[in-house]
């Protein structure tokens, strides 16, 4: 027998893959779908393997969606590949056949990156390699399951339904909401008012007084120790936390957020040169109050590595936009920070411009810029 072979196989004799990574199937899809396969018939065939479970029988690896349509329709068979498959590639294959698709949620992305680790004892490396993403944005995935405890979700069934419909970006904002209640009305809330993950942040960080320290709940990230993640979080919101002071107006808690009286140094934006002592701080006052009023900002991503316990250093992609979001810079940030008694500051910025020079938003806001 080869080892990939097509042939028209018995709904009947068909069972659904049990490491599928999808929670549930929208009725609406698989009529839409349904209605497709009937005017186009079926253009792909679904992937199944020999059941270890009964003679006779195929497991799907993928094609879930085909074959509920399929059933739909009343047909009686399907066209499928029949391979050898282990059961980390049926787990690793429906992943990867979903992500191309964009048909998962973050939530069932992290159940099965969790699940490829747990039950496969895949690294968070090698799962990353797999379906091409970094160690850490694995990890980001995979907290969104420590936000709430099994029990809590048993309790709460709606909850994880409310888990399927936000991503693994307002996930990392609302870890920072200690206590669970809290977690769960902020949750329904982002999913009611549909929230951007930027307005989320927002309210939170406005609400915060009212909300225990996430470092006093049981949120946990789920790769390193857990000192480790916690310094993590507290730099990430120093970093984000520059942002955000700068867009309230709030000059006194961004100063806390830098090390001026010990050598802080910038390399700006646009056409600039390496700034260090007064003029290191006299470019960011008028970055502060000249510059950032106009625009809106959208942190991308951002990584940490740890030089030592003492010295962290930040790599992020960052969006500028003006008011009307119709002109954009991307830029690229190496972060140096240091550990001192108050917590994490901002030591070294040096920043690139990934517009190619490209004058987006204005002459008047790029001449800010360059200062």
């Amino acid at each position: 027998m080869p080892d990939v072979a097509i042939i028209d196989i018995a709904i009947a004799d068909i069972v659904f893959n049990r490491y599928n990574s999808r929670m549930k199937y929208s009725n609406s899809n698989i009529a839409k779908l349904a209605r497709s396969l009937e005017q186009n018939l079926q253009l792909s065939p679904v992937k199944v393997r020999p059941s270890t479970r009964g003679h006779g029988k195929y497991e799907l690896v993928y094609g879930h969606r085909r074959v509920l349509a399929a059933k739909k329709l009343g047909w009686p068979t399907v066209k499928a590949m029949v391979a050898d498959v282990t059961e980390a590639q049926m787990i690793a294959e429906s992943l990867i056949e979903n992500l191309q698709r964009e048909e998962l949620c973050d939530f069932e992305k992290a159940m099965v990156f969790e699940r490829l680790h747990t039950e496969f004892g895949l690294t968070y490396v090698q799962i990353g390699e797999m379906v091409g993403l970094s160690k850490q944005h694995v990890c980001d995935y995979i907290a969104m399951l420590r936000l709430f405890d099994p029990a809590y979700l048993a309790e709460n069934p709606n909850i994880k339904e409310f888990l399927g419909k936000i991503t693994e970006h307002h996930a990392r904002i609302l870890a920072r909401v200690g206590d669970t209640e809290s977690r769960a009305n902020m949750i329904q809330l982002t999913v009611a008012e549909g929230l951007s993950v930027r307005d989320l942040g927002k309210i939170i960080y406005r609400l915060r007084g009212w909300f225990k320290d996430a470092r006093a709940g049981n949120v946990e990230r789920a790769c390193g120790n857990r000192a480790e993640q916690e310094q993590i979080q507290e730099i990430s919101r120093t970093v984000e936390n520059k942002f955000r002071f700068a867009q309230l107006g709030d000059y006194a808690n961004f100063i806390r957020l830098y090390l001026f009286d010990e050598g802080y140094s910038v390399y700006p934006l646009i056409e600039g040169d390496l700034a260090k002592g007064p003029d290191a701080v006299s470019f960011k006052k008028r970055w502060f109050y000249g510059f950032m009023p106009r625009v809106s900002f959208q942190i991308e991503s951002l990584h940490v590595d740890f030089a030592s316990p003492e010295v962290a250093v930040v790599t992020t992609l960052l969006c500028y936009s003006d008011k009307k979001n119709t002109k954009k810079i991307r830029a690229r940030g190496s972060l140096v920070m240091l550990r001192r008694s108050s917590g994490w500051k901002i030591y070294h910025e040096h920043w690139s411009n990934l517009n190619q020079g490209a004058d987006v938003l204005g002459p008047l806001d790029m001449n800010v810029i360059r200062i």
